[in-house]
């Protein structure tokens, strides 16, 4: 399951509510903001030397996106690659599943890769975890975002506290030449990772799920609550 791909469906089923012609993605402009989340994760992954191309491509697709002024200009006097178009929906909905599906081994190829870049030589996986106190107001501050996921909405003084602490155990972690990887649950992966990538705070943020059975944890460090 993806949270992406499930809200691409939507996005790419809605009509266009104006003119009840046509379907409303076509009338978006071309052009797309960033987050950082896959930018943090690049730079992350570029410091430990690992081709992440799948995350990597697609900031720099979102960084194109945002010339549109140059890419019209360039439109007018350089022709693009031929287009070869797939007739007949059963084979077009053929070609998406086996991309979609090929770009997801390579998506969790890298992840696992970039967890193994992480392993020590003695082989333990040096993670830093947050202290139990932080769930307890991640729960208290919890609010549902689209399709029934939760998401956290921290007040300023909680997520500066958060983002602080989060940044002293990553640099006390590094100043003994260690390069941890924070981890938490799935659930909260999402949202700790855009709040660390927020305060440009260097440090990959893994799912316990990610980690799996087989790595060997070390805990070097504890986001303070």
């Amino acid at each position: 399951d993806s949270y992406l791909i499930e809200i691409t469906t939507d996005i790419l089923q809605q009509k266009d509510p104006a003119t009840k012609r046509g379907f409303l993605v076509d009338k978006v402009l071309d052009t797309a903001g960033q987050k950082g989340t896959g930018k943090w994760t690049s730079t992350s992954a570029l410091d430990l030397g690992i081709p992440a191309n799948s995350i990597a491509e697609a900031v720099f697709a979102r960084c194109l996106s945002a010339l549109k002024d140059e890419r019209v200009a360039a439109s007018k006097k350089l022709k693009g690659p031929k287009v070869k178009e797939i007739k007949g929906k059963k084979k077009l909905v053929e070609a998406i599943h086996d991309a979609l599906y090929s770009s997801k081994i390579c998506a969790y190829a890298q992840g696992f890769q970039l967890v193994a870049e992480l392993t020590r030589p003695d082989g333990t996986l040096p993670l830093i975890q947050l202290a139990p106190e932080w769930e307890d107001r991640f729960a208290t501050y919890q609010v549902e975002a689209e399709r029934g996921r939760l998401d956290v909405a921290l007040p300023p003084d909680l997520f500066n506290a958060l983002t602080g602490a989060a940044a002293a155990a990553v640099s006390a972690a590094q100043e003994k030449g260690i390069a941890p990887a924070i981890v938490t649950s799935s659930l909260r992966r999402r949202f700790l990772r855009t709040a660390l990538a927020a305060r440009q705070i260097a440090a990959p943020v893994l799912s316990f799920e990610e980690v799996g059975t087989e790595a060997r944890p070390a805990l070097v460090g504890t986001v303070a609550a």
